[in-house]
């Protein structure tokens, strides 16, 4: 698990260099327990803070240059167990191409640093999916970047601009699109993406377009099979030499199947499940680790939004006693499989029209379907006069990435390149403080590449992720699971007692306290001195309290939106872009 970040005065400014450099240093340095790595010249500063879930430390410094990854990369044809300075090291002696075809073939999440002090050339990268987050602030005289946001909030050389589009976005999509961010001037990079910088001149490029890996011809099952054999490598390649391993459980199939490959393997492993009583999340998690011989750990769940990434946190150093309580712990997650593989979000409804060329019809569908939605009355009329055509037309821009797939796969690739690139981002801000490695297998780049090439009508509801299942040890086949409504069932009879995830009442009733929570944040915004007027309606925004706390309709979601367009206002310094 690491973290980097870093300064290039691109017209050699000491002051600048030298400011920025101790701000990074005094946040990476604080970091107790982990290693740092520091490199420095004339123009240029990089601090990279290792905290121990890999056994090397992923900085590579040559003659010519410094590599800083987070992450992984894993390069294709390269031994399981390589460390990762190995890969490096044959990424920075690869010839031509700067690594490109290194990059191309690789399957991790990572993103990473490359400077040549010589020529004085800085490369930032992502992974081919872009899940490892790379955030930069670039102007003619200074790049500024991290792999988390916060730490560029920090850096006093780096402006901070409220972006209402990046906020928005956010809000609803609960993260934002293409690169953008909550802050404007400062983007996050795309997937497999590339930012070159030298002292006059800045370009982008792409080393892998997802649009151009066609639909195969063959048999839905002999597809199924070969992303079964493609998982089984990802699992393999992140395993190592280890024979043991840690991982989330739920009642669902995406960390089931993760645990099966690894028991295969003869991995022991240890499973954390976090559930209310009654629930089939409970129930069939404990009933799945049974089956599968696994030392089960259950615990419950804590009202309101969960923070999975810091709840493992406590839940794994208990269960390590003696370990301290600062080290870095690698564990295995689901994440990723019911969007990259269960198709969900994807609907007949959605493939027609982007099928018909309608893609502004798809993207309204979606949104309606999923319930995604601006409180309009919310905003001050000329900061937001566009309302759902905002969204669309941010959808309809990123559907315009990937011109070159079939037309109703281009919209699962929207979901991935999107709502996937960025499912985690939360897990990288909180780095330092729950010091989880996550290791996602789902989100390996290979196996997405073959699932991609299967027709997208034989995947939808989860028919293809049910051809795939089929090539697990039956252990898999064995319990009931938890199938998404509107989906193919679990042919085991499931127990009607039993609650699932998307029961209504269920929810309502275990995130009452939650929902008092947001009510007194939304009384707060309402009544605080200071209020983004320029921005919200304070009218609103207090009528969306009142109606909420008497029940008279739920304005939650306006709530959400209104406290965290005041949290970023703020963080901003009261300073708003103009887009």
């Amino acid at each position: 698990m690491s973290v980097f970040a870093g300064v290039y005065a691109r017209l050699d400014d000491t002051s600048v260099l030298q400011s920025a450099s101790r701000d990074i240093r005094s946040i990476l340095g604080s970091g107790a327990g982990g290693q740092l790595h520091e490199y420095r010249d004339a123009s240029f500063y990089l601090a990279k803070l290792d905290l121990g879930a890999f056994p090397d430390s992923g900085w590579y410094a040559g003659s010519g240059e410094v590599i800083a990854a987070a992450g992984n990369p894993f390069f294709a044809g390269h031994a399981r167990s390589l460390p990762r300075a190995d890969a490096l090291r044959g990424f920075a002696h690869e010839e031509g191409g700067k690594g490109e075809a290194l990059l191309r073939g690789s399957r991790g999440s990572f993103s990473f640093c490359r400077y040549e002090p010589g020529p004085k050339q800085l490369t930032l990268g992502t992974d081919r999916l872009g899940v490892r987050p790379i955030y930069v602030y670039a102007s003619p005289g200074i790049v500024v970047f991290a792999t988390a946001l916060h730490i560029l909030e920090s850096i006093a050389a780096v402006p901070r601009q409220l972006s209402v589009r990046g906020v928005i976005e956010l809000a609803v999509f609960e993260c934002t699109l293409s690169t953008r961010t909550a802050f404007a001037g400062i983007e996050r990079l795309h997937a497999a993406e590339l930012l070159h910088f030298d002292q006059t001149l800045a370009s982008r490029t792409r080393y892998w377009r997802w649009d151009m890996v066609p639909t195969a011809q063959q048999d839905t099952t002999d597809i199924a099979k070969q992303a079964h054999e493609q998982f089984m490598e990802a699992v393999a390649m992140r395993l190592g030499a280890s024979q043991e391993a840690r991982s989330f459980l739920s009642g669902g199939l995406d960390a089931r199947c993760v645990i099966a490959a690894l028991r295969s393997m003869g991995v022991n492993v240890d499973s954390y499940t976090f559930a209310d009583p009654g629930t089939q999340d409970r129930v069939f998690a404990a009933e799945f680790a049974a089956a599968a011989g696994l030392r089960h750990h259950q615990h419950a769940m804590p009202e309101g939004k969960p923070d999975w990434s810091g709840m493992i946190s406590a839940a794994t150093a208990l269960a390590v006693p003696g370990r301290a309580a600062n080290a870095a712990r690698r564990v295995w997650s689901g994440d990723g499989g019911s969007v990259g593989i269960g198709h969900v979000q994807v609907t007949p409804g959605i493939i027609a029209h982007m099928r018909r060329g309608n893609t502004d019809a798809a993207c309204r569908l979606f949104l309606r379907q999923e319930q995604k939605r601006i409180p309009q009355r919310l905003f001050v009329s000329s900061m937001i006069g566009k309302g759902e055509d905002l969204l669309v037309e941010g959808m309809e821009q990123e559907l315009e990435r990937v011109p070159q797939a079939e037309p109703g796969r281009r919209f699962h690739l929207f979901l991935l390149l999107n709502d996937q690139r960025n499912h985690l981002w939360r897990h990288f801000e909180g780095l330092l403080q729950h010091r989880i490695e996550l290791v996602t297998p789902f989100f390996d780049s290979d196996f997405l590449a073959t699932v991609i090439t299967a027709n997208i009508d034989d995947c939808l509801g989860h028919n293809f992720y049910y051809s795939w299942m089929g090539f697990f040890d039956a252990v898999v086949r064995t319990v009931p699971w938890q199938a998404y409504p509107g989906h193919l069932p679990c042919p085991i009879s499931v127990e009607s007692r039993l609650r699932h995830q998307w029961d209504a009442s269920h929810a309502r009733a275990r995130n009452r306290n939650a929902r008092w929570k947001i009510l007194r944040r939304g009384a707060g915004v309402v009544l605080g001195r200071r209020f983004p007027n320029d921005i919200l309606r304070r009218s609103a925004m207090a009528g969306a309290v009142l109606a909420t706390g008497l029940g008279i309709r739920d304005y939650e979601y306006a709530l959400h939106t209104g406290i965290l367009v005041k949290d970023y206002w703020q963080r901003s310094g009261g300073s708003v872009a103009t887009e």
